[in-house]
């Protein structure tokens, strides 16, 4: 996936999570998301990972994953907490030119950037339930649709 995968926080967020164990001490999070106007520090409490990566003649990649997902969301100004099975599965397609999609059914979350929440309309935290897709172009999702249902996982921690 080269340089351009690198760039896209989303996936490349979400292909890290699906593809580590968790090593961190319990007080540590293994990274923090910063959209909600508020930190949110993310913890993997069970990470389960199959992928299958098949890369297509003209550089297409195409990144199928399953497996059991399970991470703890916490605002640290607050101490509330709450913990969500994310296991997809997801299809994640990355074209030479850096754009893209993600098609996720199941139980899926999402972390959005400025650019990404102003492109969708999205929060700065999702979590989905049924068939999502969401195209991107570079490191910023573009567009964002969902058969199924979401809660807003900024509203869920703010109090």
């Amino acid at each position: 996936m080269g340089r351009t995968a690198s760039r896209i926080f989303l996936i490349t967020a979400l292909a890290t999570l699906f593809a580590r164990v968790a090593t961190a001490q319990a007080s540590e999070p293994d990274f923090t998301l910063n959209g909600c106007g508020f930190a949110i520090d993310v913890r993997i409490l069970s990470s389960n990972p199959v992928e299958h990566v098949q890369t297509l003649p003209d550089g297409t990649t195409i990144t199928k994953s399953t497996g059991r997902l399970v991470l703890s969301f916490t605002n640290p100004g607050t101490g509330s907490t709450i913990v969500r099975n994310v296991s997809g599965p997801s299809t994640v397609t990355v074209h030479p030119d850096g754009t893209g999609t993600f098609e996720g059914q199941g139980l899926s979350w999402f972390g959005f950037g400025p650019v990404s929440q102003a492109n969708t309309g999205e929060p700065g935290l999702v979590f989905t339930r049924g068939l999502v897709i969401l195209e991107f172009e570079g490191s910023f999702v573009t567009s964002f649709s969902l058969d199924g249902t979401q809660e807003n996982g900024c509203a869920l921690l703010a109090g």
